[in-house]
């Protein structure tokens, strides 16, 4: 369950535990709805961060990958030390990490997601005596659960699919850019695998909303 490399917990990790996190939320959820307990504005949300390495090859081609595999175990430190201690921080795969926040809101996840973004940005990381790279991460993110109201409509694994379809957006235009998907003001009426089948349509219809600080980015077909 944890990473060599990184001493990160892996993908096993979280496949196994997060029942219990979704279970929670829906208890709470359930709680607040039936006047059990006090309606909390994010106490019954997780934030989903995709994280991906910006052209993370070149540093394997132009100084070996011990020099890869060490940038990997700093940006790994970096993200452990900017979470708070209920986060998870998982190494995905690759040069991939999935970030797990909880009791998060919109807004609070935007606001993670570029200063996760900005900070590897600013740093020069170690490859070699004397010799330093600068490194970006792409971020794609959304909330679980994704509908509210309707958390049964979106499965987890669906909002992961989801923040990986928003990483693929901020690769799409550029990199070094976070890109959030949410709930649009025009209600979804379909369920989750409607709503993955088709995001850019989603998207067009208003069902969908794109988050970033960047305006009017590029939305490709279908990935």
């Amino acid at each position: 369950i944890t990473d060599p490399l990184t001493g990160l917990r892996n993908r096993r990790f979280l496949e196994e535990t997060i029942r219990e996190d979704t279970s929670a939320i829906q208890r709470e959820l359930h709680d607040m709805r039936s006047g059990r307990r006090p309606p909390g504005e994010h106490a019954a949300s997780m934030g989903i961060f995709m994280l991906d390495i910006d052209r993370f090859k070149k540093i394997n081609d132009l100084y070996g990958h011990e020099a890869g595999d060490a940038v990997l175990a700093e940006i790994a430190a970096r993200l452990q030390g900017m979470m708070r201690q209920s986060d998870t921080v998982v190494r995905w795969g690759g040069e991939e990490f999935l970030v797990l926040t909880r009791r998060s809101g919109p807004d609070d996840a935007f606001v993670l997601a570029e200063r996760i973004r900005r900070h590897i940005e600013e740093t020069a990381f170690p490859v070699g005596p004397g010799a330093t790279v600068r490194k970006t991460l792409s971020v794609g993110f959304c909330l679980y659960p994704f509908l509210s109201g309707g958390e049964d409509k979106l499965s987890w694994a669906q909002a992961v699919a989801l923040a990986d379809t928003a990483l693929y957006l901020a690769k799409h235009n550029g990199r070094n850019l976070a890109v959030g998907l949410q709930p649009g003001k025009r209600p979804f009426q379909g369920d989750g695998h409607e709503l993955l089948a088709d995001i850019p349509a989603a998207i067009a219809a208003g069902c969908l909303e794109v988050v970033s600080r960047r305006e009017n980015l590029k939305i490709p077909s279908q990935p």
